[in-house]
């Protein structure tokens, strides 16, 4: 799977940005910065891609804003071909892994993207004579090993069980009592 290798790249202090989180919203987000001319560097704490995640709706409101992020649109013609057409709906039902994954090849286009993989954050401080953030990332595996990444801005998207929120204080997320049930019959 060429999606784990890691790209390794000299991160420019006065355009930098860190997305804490390799999902959908991260990488997509990530997509979106680089496209307005900065570097990001993506933290994502698992140390390969796997195959998991659910299926969900993918309507044509997101087609329209994921087409104004992939740089091919036959890229994103084949990650929709992927989907399930819900007829009379113009939506599709996707897995979340393929758009994962048409997300990833895109990522790879884009040569001031730079993803970490298997790191977490350790810690952030806003360096304000400086208008910088200071990110400590560390290795999950070897919390021996740290780097220091300097950004402009810090974006938390690393999901539900969020570290970054965690580091903020903020409240943890709550259950919202509704659950969804997605799928299709065939």
């Amino acid at each position: 799977n060429n999606h784990s290798k890691q790209k390794i790249m000299v991160a420019a202090t006065e355009n930098n940005i860190v997305i804490v989180g390799g999902g959908l919203a991260g990488l997509a987000c990530s997509l979106g910065i680089a496209k307005i001319g900065f570097h990001v560097d993506i933290i994502e704490s698992r140390a390969t891609w796997l195959q998991k995640g659910s299926a969900f709706g993918l309507a044509a409101n997101a087609r329209k804003a994921l087409k104004e992020l992939f740089h091919d649109p036959g890229s994103m013609d084949k990650m929709i071909s992927k989907g399930i057409l819900v007829q009379g709906m113009d939506s599709y039902l996707m897995v979340w892994g393929n758009v994962r994954d048409g997300l990833l090849e895109e990522v790879a286009k884009c040569p001031n993207i730079s993803i970490h993989m298997g790191k977490t954050i350790s810690s952030f401080d806003d360096v304000s004579n400086k208008s910088k953030i200071e990110v400590v990332v560390k290795d999950v595996e070897d919390e021996t090993k740290v780097e220091k990444l300097d950004a402009v801005l810090l974006i938390a998207a690393d999901g539900v069980y969020s570290s970054t929120r965690t580091m903020l204080d903020l409240e943890s997320s709550k259950f919202a009592t509704v659950t969804k049930w997605r799928g299709a019959l065939t």
